[in-house]
């Protein structure tokens, strides 16, 4: 099991979607459009996009996410803007 942190995660979770959705573009536009939605904000900022621009702290929605540890469900938040103030919920 890997034991990546938040941003080598989100980082890793990124650039896989980013090379799958460009696969799917010669072949499946609809399966491509799905990735690209799902990684699309409330406020339709491309999060792949500007992971590909290399822009991702222009984007300031608060983006959530979960993991499992120890067989538990934990959520959270998290912002690619490093000025965020993020809600701690625990």
């Amino acid at each position: 099991m890997n034991n990546l942190g938040l941003a080598e995660a989100t980082q890793d979770a990124v650039a896989s979607m980013c090379d799958r959705a460009g696969a799917f573009l010669e072949t499946d536009v609809a399966n491509a459009q799905a990735i690209i939605n799902e990684w699309t904000t409330e406020t339709n900022a491309c999060v792949l996009t500007a992971y590909l621009d290399q822009k991702l702290t222009y984007i300031d929605d608060i983006m959530i996410f979960c993991s499992v540890q120890n067989d538990e469900l934990h959520e959270g938040t998290f912002s690619f803007d490093p000025n965020a103030q993020l809600i701690d919920n625990d």
